[in-house]
């Protein structure tokens, strides 16, 4: 969290691109928050009308600590909801 409050301290371009994107520190600071806690995610359509989009987390075996996130995107139209 302290990363990400010195990263963006003086960031002011909040645009919104759908209704899941964070207009302000506090709510980026929530979203983060509630994606540490999810082991994978995925955005059908939400971030880009035309696009599907899987997050996962990479973690450390030695202590468990999370080190990296892969994600992968690709046009919405490639998969149906319930393949992807």
């Amino acid at each position: 969290e302290t990363e990400v409050r010195q990263r963006y301290r003086n960031f002011s371009d909040w645009d919104s691109f759908s209704e899941l994107t964070p207009t302000n520190l506090k709510a980026l600071l929530q979203r983060l928050s509630y994606v540490k806690t999810q082991k994978t995610m995925v955005s059908w359509g939400h971030y880009n009308h035309d696009m599907a989009a899987c997050a996962a987390p990479i973690f450390k075996q030695s202590n468990g600590k999370m080190v990296a996130v892969i994600s992968v995107s690709c046009p919405i139209t490639t998969y149906d909801e319930r393949t992807f």
